[in-house]
């Protein structure tokens, strides 16, 4: 009967954990493999040494027992390397009961010490459970400039006869040797070109363009999370999820930063990126959150941020470490795109040597093709008189030409010969699979970036229309500017004027219009342009600014110079008498008149004031008093 180890590859799998990522030397010229290998032969040392110790049997002696100083074949390396040359060299294989590991490698365009594929499987029983084992395959491919891109895979399989439902699972975390590889002397371990590190980048206003270059950058490979300190936390402690511990536990698999708000440049920064009423303002971290940034960050694409995901203030709470090291793990695993011509496993291996044989076989075919159509034999009558040297000369030709003949034959059959077999059994499955999820990927990708800019091409359409709306607007008051043989001597001409120049924002009711033709004490020219601000000034901060930083109030002052206030006093407003003062009815209904614009002339008991109403539907501001300040609790006091 079959070991639970042997009896692993016939039964299915459930992968637990997949990663890619690059490993490059600092100096060009040093050689680093020797470092990449030994970081997993430590890695499977320590495993089967806890074996030992566990009084079971182990393959430690296997992998010590041809331990060579393989740093030696290097002129220049960052140290010295001991490694078992069976591992190293793809010829690895044994078994015990509870564990088993095999080591394969094509040489490629490498060398004899370093291949250009090199791939391991190691499978071992679980340490608690009897029904489980667990595989971890690690593929390494040369990729030019002395770095190597890394492959791993997590897998578990559990023996059918547990008869379980749904057994259970451990939380998922980056293995520890990816952690080791991060640290490995003189090197950077990359993802394509973004550094993976152990601890968290603290954001500020001087790396934050690179923070959201490498947010929205196409080629990004992993997530980016960004936890924010709550509104009164002072310190790293104050995260509601520590930043240190989590991109720990992640590291080699995401990158963490912290955002501390604390600083008025960083949140200037925020606030200009983010920018609420955009799509960008979907994909904002706010106080105390957490927002997990996938690859394929598109900020012009709202529909696309429901794919980031997002921990609110109070999810972020109730989480821990461990639970979101293992949704961020799951999610990497989920999104892992293969490629077709790297060393992911070791069957993967064997599927780059047979492609380079066929290669090399489609090659050497094609070659002799060519040969054979540019050989030229000389007219020969072989029934005249010739010497023996044209004989033989003859013969020799002949002789070649049916050598050629041949070699191109046998390369044909071979040639056949691969590709049936390659029909028959195909490469590995799935690399096709990958291929058809990584097309699907770029689908969506274009997708994206189609929303986006239907959504941009929407958005200067708006512009566009409200630009013509404003020119139409502008025209008008030209025409009437040009047609104003001399400017009003009253309020009641100064509204009419204005009703003309600004009709288009401006809505006088009847009240309005016998207000001004009441109030006498007022300069006409103060009353016009209180009205040409609140057409000019505040209108487009109710209809066009909206979003813009900072109260309403406060903006309208600042352009127009005038106040503005939103309600009366909390005596006035007691008073329904007074209320009702401030009550008008338009388009049918009933509405409230309270905010007002305070003019500059009047007498003192009669303050110039225009009272309105923000009809929203229609986008006009509505004016339902134009005239003398109106009768509140404190003037009523006075009289």
């Amino acid at each position: 009967m079959p070991s639970l180890i042997d009896r692993i590859a016939g039964e299915s799998k459930t992968v637990f954990y997949r990663s890619r990522f690059e490993v490059e030397p600092v100096d060009s010229s040093s050689e680093i493999w020797p470092q990449i290998i030994r970081t997993l032969q430590n890695w499977l040392e320590d495993k089967e040494e806890a074996l030992e110790r566990a009084g079971k049997s182990s393959l430690l002696d296997e992998i010590t027992a041809d331990v060579t100083k393989y740093s030696d074949f290097f002129e220049v390396t960052n140290r010295d390397c001991y490694l078992s040359q069976r591992i190293a060299k793809g010829n690895f294989c044994h078994a015990t009961e509870n564990s088993r590991l095999t080591t394969t490698a094509f040489v490629g365009v490498g060398s004899e010490y370093v291949p250009q594929y090199w791939a391991m499987e190691y499978i071992e029983q679980d340490s608690s459970n009897w029904y489980r084992r667990w595989c971890t395959e690690v593929g390494v491919t040369a990729a030019g400039e002395g770095a190597y891109v890394v492959n791993v895979k997590v897998t578990l399989a559990d023996d059918p006869a547990y008869l379980v439902a749904t057994p259970w699972i451990p939380p998922r975390n980056t293995p520890r040797f990816i952690g080791d590889m991060l640290d490995l002397q003189n090197c950077r371990t990359v993802s394509a070109g973004i550094p993976l590190l152990s601890e968290p980048i603290n954001l500020t206003e001087d790396n934050f363009d690179r923070f959201i270059e490498r947010l929205v950058k196409p080629e990004r490979r992993i997530p980016i999370l960004a936890i924010a300190k709550p509104r009164d936390g002072d310190d790293a402690g104050d995260y509601l999820v520590d930043p240190y511990k989590l991109a720990k536990k992640i590291r080699g698999s995401a990158i963490v930063y912290m955002i501390d708000k604390s600083s008025f440049a960083l949140r200037k920064k925020l606030f200009e990126t983010f920018v609420k009423g955009k799509p960008s303002y979907k994909y904002g971290i706010a106080n105390g959150s957490m927002r997990v940034f996938f690859p394929g960050v598109n900020l012009d694409d709202e529909e696309g941020s429901q794919r980031h995901h997002f921990y609110t203030e109070l999810k972020l709470s109730r989480s821990n470490v461990s639970v979101i090291s293992n949704d961020v793990c799951g999610a990497i695993t989920r999104m892992y795109r293969r490629r077709s011509n790297e060393a992911v496993d070791l069957s993967s291996v064997k599927v780059q040597e047979e492609r380079s044989h066929r290669e090399a076989l489609s090659q050497r075919v094609k070659t002799l093709e060519r040969k054979t159509e540019k050989s030229e034999k000389p007219a020969f009558d072989i029934n005249g008189l010739h010497t023996e040297q044209e004989l033989k000369e003859y013969i020799a030709l002949l002789e070649e030409d049916n050598a050629n003949l041949f070699e191109a034959e046998k390369a044909h059959r071979e040639y056949i010969e691969l590709l049936e077999a390659d029909f028959l059994c195909g490469d590995d499955p799935s690399v096709h699979d990958d291929e058809i999820q990584n097309l699907k990927a770029e689908i969506d990708q274009i997708n994206g970036s189609l929303r986006a800019k239907e959504y941009r091409i929407n958005e200067l359409s708006d512009d566009k229309r409200l630009l013509e709306q404003q020119c139409d607007a502008y025209r008008c008051q030209a025409m009437v500017l040009q047609e104003l043989t001399e400017f009003p001597s009253d309020a009641i001409g100064s509204l009419r004027l204005a009703e003309q120049a600004f009709g288009a924002r401006l809505v006088f009711l009847p009240e309005a219009v016998s207000s001004a033709e009441d109030f006498r004490s007022g300069r006409a020219s103060d009353v016009f342009n209180v009205l040409r601000t609140m057409a000019q000034d505040l209108w487009p901060l109710y209809f066009e600014e909206s979003e813009a930083k900072g109260s309403v109030e406060d903006r309208y002052q600042s352009k127009s110079g005038y106040e503005l206030s939103f309600r009366e006093s909390s005596m006035t407003n007691k008073d329904s008498d007074l209320r009702k003062k401030r009550l008008r009815m338009y388009n049918g209904a009933e509405i409230d008149v309270s905010p007002h614009v305070k003019g500059k002339c009047g007498n003192r008991n009669e303050k110039f004031r225009v009272h309105f109403y923000v009809d929203r539907a229609n986008q006009k501001l509505v004016i339902g008093h134009c005239g003398a300040h109106l009768e509140t609790a404190g003037t009523r006091k006075v009289q």
